[in-house]
């Protein structure tokens, strides 16, 4: 015999209610419902517009089944399912346990709370925690964002979304591709871990693989262990903070900056990159490394600065910027100044003021100097305003050479020839092939050409009214010996292992 037999029929308002236990208190209300004992089973039958009520959920259904012992609610069609923060599930099946408070949809679900919508054919919710589980993947909407991932999870009472496995989000800014997602759909805020992308739609590529954070309103973030690649410029860098809005990068530890049109590369402790002005600010030990004709030139200074330079009807002129104690070495050439400047539209370097070189056994000094390049190749070297060669014989004295102005042809990347033009005035030692002092020759001009023959002087020239002296060596003084402005400065000429070092301090 039945345990329970009930026929309720058009029950259209007003609540049954049921006590299964203390813990658990129901209420419910249908078009029909009917009491049904199936062998050892018991349940309610309930059909059309069905509530379901238990403590702050409310279940919807066209049609449901209640079994009291099991304490477990099935239903079908058109399910709506309201917890008491507003949140809402819809779907075509649901089965509820309401003695832990779970529940299980199936097929087309939707689950919307706060400004977040979540489509998928399976999911879990923990009525108590407010907390969705999918884990045969699912569609997140947000805002102007659209998530896919295999598995997560969402809790309404921290308004936290957590996804995992293929996690990816298109936006009209951005797309990302992670590993995991962690979300505040209250603060924006987002967490990513494990190998992450994100593509701005200007094209800059950001990438990690130990994850970093995120503001989507705000859109500033910051990563570790990343690396940035936009259309001009790669970089690497320990901690990485990006302002999307104002379109600015920070890098912080172990900067490494790759300039893709260059080909240069600049270590660092520290860089921003500010893509709206295209600019490249690099502090911290700064080093800057470039492929010359198959020789490296390094370059060291206090602060580095690159940008782009707009000029009328032309394209874009590359300029790098150089400042406080500048520094340079490549094997054939090194040299140091205050600043440094360089335009990659002339291939023109500028080092000022007061700079100073050294190629071989020569010292090179003048106001300004400028680097002229030729095919990735030195070129010319034009020393502006007291322009001044010197160097050092075997008998320890030092030949001299000054003027307005003098120019260094390169071949080779070595100087071949040296051109002064006003003002010109030599000071030079003639040694016998018995490594004897003959005596030294001093004269003026107004202009001199030296020829320079495996980094040697080969031959001079002097031209327009020379006027001159020569001074046996029993007739030469001290006081002879050392042209106007003259001062030896080979202790301050940097080394490699230097430069190098000074990027390591």
């Amino acid at each position: 015999m039945a345990k329970w037999i009930y026929l309720w029929v058009g029950l259209a308002s007003g609540y049954a209610t049921v006590c299964a236990t203390e813990k658990i208190k129901i209420k419910y209300r249908a078009d029909q419902l009917e009491g049904v004992e199936k062998g050892e089973a018991t349940y309610k039958r309930l059909i059309g517009n069905v509530v379901f009520v238990h403590e702050d959920v409310t279940f919807k259904a066209d049609y449901a089944q209640y079994y009291d012992e099991q304490h477990r609610l099935e239903a079908h069609d058109n399910i709506v399912v309201t917890a008491e923060d507003g949140s809402t599930i819809t779907a075509k099946r649901l089965l509820y346990d309401t003695e832990r408070k779970i529940a299980r949809l199936d097929e087309e679900v939707v689950y919307q709370a706060d400004t977040m919508a979540c489509y998928t054919d399976q999911l879990y919710y923990a009525a108590d925690e407010k907390r969705i589980y999918f884990f045969e993947g699912a569609k997140v909407i947000e805002g102007d964002h659209v998530l896919t991932s295999t598995a997560g999870y969402y809790e309404g009472n921290q308004h936290l979304a957590v996804f995992y496995n293929q996690v990816a989000v298109n936006s009209t800014e951005y797309t990302v591709q992670c590993d995991t997602l962690r979300y505040n759909t209250t603060d924006k805020t987002a967490q990513f871990q494990g190998p992450t992308c994100i593509t701005h739609r200007s094209g800059d590529t950001l990438r990690t693989d130990a994850g970093g954070k995120y503001n989507t309103r705000t859109q500033m973030g910051a990563f570790r262990h990343a690396s940035l690649e936009t259309p001009d410029y790669w970089l690497t860098t320990d901690l990485l903070d990006a302002d999307q809005k104002k379109e600015i990068y920070t890098a912080t530890g172990n900067v490494k900056l790759v300039s893709k049109k260059h080909a240069s590369t600049i270590v660092s402790d520290y860089g921003q990159y500010m893509q709206k002005k295209n600019e490249v600010l690099v502090y911290g030990r700064p080093l800057m490394q470039r492929v010359i004709d198959g020789d490296t030139l390094y370059l060291a200074a206090d602060t580095l600065v690159m940008q782009e330079e707009a000029l009328p009807n032309q394209d874009a002129d590359a300029v790098v910027f150089a400042f406080g104690n500048v520094q340079m070495y490549k094997s054939d050439l090194q040299g140091k100044a205050d600043s440094m400047t360089y335009y990659h539209r002339d291939s023109t370097v500028h080092f000022h003021p007061n700079p100073i070189f050294w190629s071989y056994d020569n010292q090179i000094t003048a106001d300004t100097i400028r680097l002229v390049l030729q095919d990735e190749a030195l070129h010319k070297m034009y020393m502006d305003r007291n322009a001044f060669l010197s160097a050092q014989d075997t008998l320890g004295h030092f030949n001299q050479l000054k003027g307005n102005h003098m120019v260094a042809n390169f071949q080779a990347n070595t100087i071949a020839s040296i051109d002064i033009e006003g003002n010109g005035e030599s000071l030079y030692f003639f040694v016998d092939d018995s490594a004897r002092l003959v005596g030294m020759n001093h004269l003026r001009c107004g202009r001199i050409h030296l020829e320079i023959h495996k980094n040697k002087p080969s031959k001079i020239s002097f031209f327009t009214q020379p006027v001159g002296i020569f001074y046996p060596a029993h007739k030469m003084e001290a006081t002879h010996q050392e042209l106007p402005a003259f001062a030896w400065r080979m202790a301050e000429r940097p080394t490699l292992q230097e430069i190098l070092a000074r990027n390591r301090e």
